[in-house]
C-alpha cells in the first residue's frame, strides 16, 4: 500500500510551509486582481507564484502528502526561472522605464520553457518510479541539480543586479521606491541565504534535511514580509486594504500636498504612462488615496481622470503642432493607451478632434 511507504507529518515546520504556501497564493490572487488598475501586478503575480509553489511542493514534501499528488513531484522547478525575470519586468513597469510589453520581453521567460521541456522525460515516468524517489532529496529536483541550481542563481542575481541599476537611477523621485527597494533588499538576503547554502546541499552528506528546511523556512518568512510590506504601502492593493482616513484637511495639509502634485507631474512626467494610477500618485507624494482625491477635487477642481488627461492634452497639442508627426504617436507619446481614448478625450477638452485641431493650426 502507498500509505506504508512513507508517513504523514505535521510538524512546526510543515506547518509554517504550509502558511506560507497559502500567504503567497492569497498575495497572488490580490495581484492578479489588480492588473487592471496596474498591468506591472501581473509581473508581481508571476513572482509570488514561483515562490508559493515551491513552498507548496515542500509542504507536500515534508508532510508525506506528496504521495497523492504524484503528478506535482518536480514541476516545481521550471517555476524557479519565473522568479527573476518577474521581479525585474515589475520594477521596469513600475519605474516607467518600460510601457509595453513587446515580443521580445517574452525571450526573458525562455529558460523556463526549456527547463521543463528538459525535464519532461521525468513528468511523464509512471507514479510508481516517481513514488520510490520520495525518499531521496532529489524528489524537487528531478534533472541534474547542478547546473538547474547553478543556472537559477546566477540568472536571479544578474536580474537583482539589473533592478539594483534601476532603483539606483530613479532613487526617490518615483512612485513607490521605497517599498521596491524594501522588496528588492529582502530579496537580495533570500538569494544570499540560497547562495551559501546551496554548495553545502552538494559537499556535505550530513545535515541535507536540515539545510533544505532552513532555505525552505527562509523563503516563506519572505512571503510573509512581502505580504506585511504590501499591506504597509504598495501599489499591489491600490485602494483595497488601506486603512480610511478622514478627508478633513487643514489649509495647510492641502497646500503641502497641492504642491508635492504639482512638483511630481511636472518633473517626472509619469502621466505619460497610459497606466498611470492615483494610488501610485498617493505614493509618490507620500499620501494616501483618499487625501490625493480630496486635494485633486477642493484645489485642482478635478477627478484624477481629468486631471491627468489635461497634462497629455497639453502636450498632444504640442506634438499636433508637428505635421510630420502621425495622430497614432502623438497619442503614445501623449501618454494615451490607444487612438480612440486620445481622440475621445481630446474633444472633450478641445471640442475638436486631434485631427481638426491640426488642421485649425496649420490654416492659422
Amino acid at each position: 500500500m502507498e500509505q506504508d511507504i512513507i508517513s504523514y507529518s505535521f510538524t512546526p515546520i510543515v506547518l509554517l510551509l504550509f502558511l506560507g504556501a497559502a500567504h503567497g497564493f492569497y498575495l497572488t490572487i490580490l495581484a492578479l486582481a489588480s492588473v487592471k488598475e496596474m498591468k506591472a501586478n501581473l509581473f508581481m503575480a508571476f513572482f509570488l507564484f514561483a515562490f508559493s509553489y515551491s513552498l507548496l511542493n515542500a509542504f507536500l514534501f515534508e508532510s508525506g502528502y506528496m504521495i497523492h499528488f504524484k503528478f506535482m513531484m518536480g514541476t516545481g522547478m521550471p517555476f524557479q526561472f519565473l522568479i527573476g525575470p518577474s521581479f525585474y519586468l515589475y520594477v521596469a513597469f513600475v519605474l516607467g522605464e518600460k510601457k509595453l510589453f513587446q515580443p521580445i520581453d517574452s525571450l526573458h521567460f525562455a529558460p523556463v520553457v526549456l527547463t521543463a521541456l528538459a525535464a519532461m522525460p521525468y513528468y511523464l515516468k509512471p507514479g510508481i518510479e516517481k513514488i520510490a524517489d520520495l525518499g531521496t532529496s532529489a524528489v524537487n529536483v528531478p534533472i541534474e541539480r547542478a547546473w538547474y541550481l547553478g543556472l537559477q542563481l546566477l540568472l536571479t542575481i544578474i536580474y537583482l543586479y539589473f533592478v539594483f541599476q534601476l532603483l539606483a537611477k530613479h532613487r526617490k523621485n518615483d512612485a513607490g521606491w521605497l517599498w521596491l527597494k524594501n522588496i528588492n533588499t529582502a530579496f537580495w538576503v533570500l538569494t544570499f541565504i540560497y547562495l551559501i547554502t546551496t554548495p553545502l546541499f552538494f559537499t556535505i552528506d550530513s545535515y541535507l534535511v536540515e539545510i533544505r528546511t532552513f532555505f525552505q523556512i527562509s523563503i516563506s518568512l519572505f512571503i510573509h514580509l512581502v505580504g506585511f510590506l504590501i499591506l504597509r504601502k504598495s501599489h499591489i492593493l491600490g485602494k483595497i486594504g488601506r486603512p480610511k482616513l478622514e478627508s478633513s484637511l487643514s489649509t495647510q495639509q492641502m497646500e503641502v500636498l497641492e504642491a508635492r502634485i504639482k512638483r511630481y507631474m511636472m518633473e517626472q512626467e509619469p502621466w505619460l504612462r497610459s497606466d498611470f494610477t492615483l494610488p501610485e500618485l498617493s505614493e509618490a507624494i507620500d499620501s494616501n488615496s483618499l487625501y490625493t482625491s480630496t486635494v485633486l477635487n477642493q484645489s485642482f477642481g478635478k477627478h484624477f481622470n481629468d486631471f491627468v488627461n489635461e497634462y497629455r492634452v497639453l502636450r498632444a497639442k504640442e506634438l499636433l503642432s508637428k505635421d510630420e508627426i502621425k495622430l497614432f504617436a502623438v497619442a503614445l507619446e501623449s501618454g494615451f493607451a490607444n487612438k480612440n481614448s486620445f481622440n475621445r478625450v481630446f474633444k472633450k477638452f478641445t471640442g475638436q478632434t486631434p485631427s481638426e485641431y491640426r488642421k485649425n493650426q496649420v490654416t492659422i
